[in-house]
């Protein structure tokens, strides 16, 4: 079940994607399905680049500390070990 949790949007992604081709192949194949079937996967990677969570220079606490209040939004991201 811990599988399923950590990689879900890409688990979810996939299944949409493969809903996607199994609709667009109904009725046979083509170009311009094909190219459906591109966009749909391209925008599911780009999505997935796009709110994936990634590490920040900062390395100590301190320097966290000193990001917050100059002018900036900071997200502070708390991280379970499941």
């Amino acid at each position: 079940m811990q599988i399923i949790n950590q990689y879900s949007l890409i688990i979810f992604g996939l299944v949409g994607l493969i809903a996607v081709a199994l609709v667009l192949m109904r009725s046979g194949k083509g170009r311009g399905r094909m190219a459906v079937l591109a966009v749909v996967a391209l925008a599911l990677l780009a999505g997935w680049a796009a709110v994936r969570p990634t590490a920040t220079p900062a390395a100590a606490v301190s320097e966290v500390r000193a990001q917050i209040g100059q002018g900036l939004p900071v997200l502070i991201e708390l991280q379970s070990p499941y």
